[in-house]
């Protein structure tokens, strides 16, 4: 049997067991991925048998260059349930059986923004002075993704009927990834920006998608991130803005504000808690300032002055002077972040001019 065969007839049982089309699309393309490599080093089409361990192993080597450890994660299980299948219905020796892979070095943390920055993409004109059905629709979709955090393909997939037979704010997840339901709840911001979107939007019935095109149809993902990431632009945001920056954004927030992993994974969608928590990574900063109001913790930076002021921010002098007192009694909250309150500080301790310039930051 030729691979390239034997990968359609795969895809076709996947499909015939309810697999979504996104996953139906990932799996073709990593499949197609690893043909193509076979057969460059064959100078032919493949045969499925002829796929051995060192041709495995070259191909996960030669993808690790370029793919970070998510991505390579998802090919490793792709090509296992591919030759797993293969073994069980044609019974072609599975190659990656007791076999180790390359693994890639971990990718870098969720990349977010911040609440003010996604204020800004909400509040940007794309056409200046005009509130056209386009940008209410695109505002309504920005406070949907930052608002719930569910994904790009879940916020399109949702029809009006969603929006509705539940409390004010739930939003009903008809098989999300996975295949999965789930409730997910929005704020004010979010209902203001749907309500006016769907007094405007072409089809307005419940079976219509929320998010629509100029005709009336449903907007594509490709649509979707090329619009956020225009209007990101426009804002201002130097940083490549996608849909999922939002997703990774709203979690961040959550945690900063005190929500609970298990309950951020549950909005999220997650089915492993593991999944959640590379958010805790990708806030050790944050947390790091938080140990401070413990009532016995031990001020972070006390061994290290230096360390403790580039956390804060602070010259070494102020530093040095902070850390001879409870820092919590000089800590603040200001637009739901906790920062050193310098101007009491040096209010209180500015005692002469030569002395506050020796402890401003």
């Amino acid at each position: 049997m030729m691979l390239k065969t034997a990968i359609e007839e795969f895809l076709k049982a996947l499909g015939a067991a309810q697999y979504s089309p996104h996953t139906l699309s990932s799996y073709a393309s990593v499949l197609r991925g690893l043909r193509e490599h076979v057969a460059v080093s064959l100078g032919r089409e493949p045969e499925a048998d002829e796929i051995d361990r060192d041709a495995m192993l070259n191909h996960g080597r030669e993808r690790m260059k370029t793919l970070g450890r998510r991505a390579m994660d998802h090919r490793l299980y792709t090509l296992r349930s591919f030759f797993k299948w293969l073994e069980a219905a044609h019974g072609i020796a599975n190659p990656m059986r007791g076999m180790a892979m390359p693994r890639a070095v971990p990718s870098r943390s969720p990349r977010t923004i911040s609440p003010e920055q996604v204020a800004s993409i909400v509040a940007v004109e794309v056409s200046p002075g005009a509130r056209s059905r386009h940008e209410l629709r695109d505002r309504a979709l920005v406070e949907v993704l930052y608002g719930s955090g569910i994904r790009i393909s879940e916020a399109i997939s949702l029809n009006w009927e969603d929006l509705g037979g539940g409390k004010p704010g739930d939003i009903r997840i008809t098989a999300g990834k996975g295949g999965d339901d789930r409730i997910v709840v929005i704020g004010e911001p979010a209902l203001d920006a749907l309500a006016a979107w769907h007094r405007i939007a072409p089809a307005a019935d419940l079976g219509a998608p929320v998010f629509q095109n100029r005709r009336g149809e449903r907007l594509t993902v490709r649509a979707a991130e090329l619009m956020i990431r225009d209007r990101a632009a426009r804002a201002g945001i130097p940083d490549h803005v996608s849909p999922h920056t939002l997703r990774h954004s709203f979690a961040t927030s959550l945690l900063e504000r005190g929500a609970g992993i298990a309950d951020i994974g549950a909005l999220l969608g997650h089915h492993r808690l593991s999944t959640t928590t590379l958010y805790t990574h990708a806030n050790a900063e944050y947390l790091r300032r938080q140990i401070a109001f413990h009532p016995r913790a031990d001020v972070p930076g006390q061994k290290d002055i230096r360390g403790f002021c580039e956390l804060y921010g602070l010259s070494e002098a102020t530093g040095r002077r902070l850390l001879e007192m409870p820092l919590r009694n000089w800590m603040i909250e200001e637009n739901g972040q906790r920062r050193i309150d310098l101007a009491r500080f040096n209010a209180r301790f500015a005692m002469s001019p030569s002395h506050a310039r020796r402890h401003q930051v």
